[in-house]
């Protein structure tokens, strides 16, 4: 509720839809997870113990506060920037811790899904919002 204002983007974007489409959005918020439910669901996640994925756990933590939806972008993200790849000589998932916690990540989740909004082509960003008219039915 506290990430973002009524002039951050991302609420500007979905005022607009709901204006331009009828469409009626639900607001929910989210408490942040402590370090051990944030371990326990990245645990999960890669299908590894908690004690293997503690320190992973510990540096998503501190990049995101606990936000749930923002751990799992990171999480995301890292693999695309492929920091979280699945190691075939160790036959389980592995990241680069360092290179994590010297990423820049965005201090919230909503500014963090702008931008990625941002890296799409035009004709993309359109089609999401025609899209987003129809809702579950598209």
């Amino acid at each position: 509720d506290d990430e973002m204002g009524e002039s951050h983007p991302l609420n500007l974007m979905l005022t607009n839809v709901n204006s331009l489409c009828g469409t009626r959005t639900t607001k929910i918020c989210l408490t942040s997870m402590s370090k051990s439910a944030l371990n326990e669901m990245v645990s999960t996640e890669l299908s590894l113990l908690p004690r293997i994925t503690r320190s992973l756990a510990n540096i998503l933590h501190h990049k995101t506060k606990g936000s749930p939806l923002f751990v799992k972008q990171v999480m995301i993200e890292l693999y695309k920037q492929r920091l979280l790849y699945p190691s075939l000589s160790r036959r389980r998932w592995d990241w680069e811790a360092d290179k994590i916690l010297a990423m820049k990540v965005p201090e919230n989740v909503a500014t963090f899904i702008t931008k990625s909004f941002d890296r799409l082509p035009s004709e993309v960003l359109s089609a999401l919002v025609v899209l987003s008219c129809f809702g579950a039915s598209a």
